[in-house]
């Protein structure tokens, strides 16, 4: 508080002396020229300049007040913690409730939502992503943008796609036409699985007949190619799995898929595809993990662990068969 001769003093009686009047939040005490941007939070933020006429308050939030000597010409634009900026920097500059001040102080630059203060983007660089930097109509790369409309209005060539049209990407070549949720192109026959979440599910197999639609959920689309006969068995996101496989594998909404691919395999709840034992009756387990009789005429393709559980049976190249064949 001020004391009746104009001093600050903390709660403890501490005052400051008349060459460091001014008081921040620790009980510290500097001069009123210092550079230090000086913390006061918890004191009425009228303390900084009615101690220092020469300084000034770096916001208008009662609760957060720094009191910050006025920037030089050089730097004329105070963030919202009173560091002082050129207006020509390219970093992005937090102003949080003082956005006004980013026009005013520096008129190159402008915001980009929700508070901070940017340079204002070139000719040749018009699109500003969220990264908020600057980038050319031909950036062959995808953009985030906060505004979407200005992808179309500043760069006719590109488009808005991706999950709520808020990539501006270029678009795919005949090459590579399926695009992902954040733009990127890629080829019908890449291995990859494209994450489509945000376009209509439908884009996966009419654009690239050749590949599946891993999942019966709208807003969740991974576009996969099918699963090959070894492993068969393909999860919620596209992935392909054998059907020996030994973890459970995670099905959620396409639980059915479970057994229809692998009757070796059942559900588990609550949508967990898991390996089940081969029975009394069924002993002899393939590579696959089906499950046969002993008395089965077929050769089975399996191991030779797997084979001697069938006393009636001999393993050879491969196989486990009858032993009077």
């Amino acid at each position: 508080s001020l004391t009746d001769d104009g001093k600050c003093c903390n709660r403890e009686g501490k005052c400051c002396p008349n060459d460091k009047p001014l008081l921040d939040r620790y009980g510290n005490c500097y001069a009123c020229n210092t550079s230090t941007v000086i913390n006061q939070n918890g004191w009425p933020a009228t303390n900084c300049t009615t101690i220092c006429p020469n300084r000034v308050i770096s916001n208008n939030i009662s609760s957060r007040v720094y009191c910050a000597l006025p920037c030089p010409d050089d730097k004329p634009l105070m963030d919202f913690g009173g560091n002082c900026h050129a207006c020509n920097e390219q970093n992005a500059i937090d102003l949080e409730t003082v956005t006004s001040r980013c026009t005013q102080s520096c008129p190159n630059r402008s915001i980009s939502s929700p508070f901070y203060c940017v340079p204002s983007c070139s000719e040749e660089n018009p699109l500003m992503g969220t990264d908020r930097k600057c980038h050319s109509c031909s950036y062959e790369g995808e953009i985030l943008m906060s505004d979407n409309p200005n992808c179309l209005s500043l760069c006719p060539n590109r488009k808005l796609g991706g999950k709520n049209n808020a990539y501006c990407t270029l678009s795919c070549p005949d090459d590579k036409p399926l695009v992902a949720y954040n733009g990127t192109c890629h080829a019908c026959d890449t291995s990859t699985i494209i994450n489509q979440n945000g376009w209509p599910a439908t884009n996966c197999t009419t654009i690239c007949p050749n590949r599946v639609i891993s999942n019966n959920r709208s807003d969740r689309v991974y576009c996969a190619l099918p699963c090959p006969d070894d492993k068969p068995l393909m999860d919620f996101w596209g992935n392909c799995h054998a059907c020996n496989e030994q973890n459970a594998i995670d099905l959620e909404t396409v639980t059915s898929r479970c057994t229809q691919s692998c009757p070796n395999r059942s559900i588990s709840s609550p949508f967990y595809c898991n390996r089940t034992q081969c029975s009394d009756d069924k002993q002899l387990e393939d590579l696959n993990g089906i499950c046969y009789p002993c008395n089965i005429t077929t050769a089975i393709p399996t191991n030779e662990e797997k084979c001697q559980k069938c006393i009636n049976r001999t393993y050879k190249n491969g196989y486990c068969q009858l032993n009077n064949l």
